[in-house]
């Protein structure tokens, strides 16, 4: 049987327990918000209508249009998101993307590189929505509850 040395051992521990994917899988530390302007007339969200305005589908509520924006794809929030939501890991988002233009399907949210300007974008444009970290807020915005439930209540689904 060979055995094998201290070194190979520690960082194949290492390697384990700094898996990104481990991590995301991991327990629940981050949670995401929905947000939108303060003015708007989205006053709650529901999972499905979530999903559905994720895979490209138009929602309105209240006779606005809801604009989904989303964040770069590999980002640590975006692959969360992804695959709580849609239930897909990063390729396979990629795919249904590719599988959809191909068909003529939908097109894809919207997608914005800097938090920053994301919620800049979601607090002037009307219908628009999207997710970020607990604690990102302006007072322009608004969190928007999903199925009855705000980040930090029990049951709250966007825990990543």
């Amino acid at each position: 049987m060979r055995r094998l040395s201290r070194r190979a051992l520690l960082g194949g521990a290492g390697a384990y327990w700094f898996d990104s994917s481990r991590v995301l899988a991991g327990t629940p530390t981050v949670r995401l918000q929905l947000v939108t302007a303060k003015a708007s007339a989205i006053r709650e969200l529901s999972f499905a209508d979530l999903r559905q305005l994720y895979r490209g589908k138009r929602i309105s509520i209240a006779g606005v249009k809801v604009i989904p924006f989303n964040h770069p794809p590999n980002t640590p929030d975006r692959i969360g998101f992804d695959r709580v939501v849609l239930g897909m890991d990063p390729e396979e988002v990629g795919r249904y993307w590719v599988d959809q233009k191909i068909r003529g399907g939908d097109a894809p949210p919207r997608t914005i590189d800097s938090v920053s300007l994301l919620l800049r974008v979601v607090a002037a444009l009307p219908g628009a929505f999207a997710y970020v970290r607990e604690g990102f807020a302006s007072p322009e915005l608004k969190v928007v509850p999903l199925d009855g439930k705000l980040p930090g209540d029990a049951g709250y689904l966007l825990t990543l």
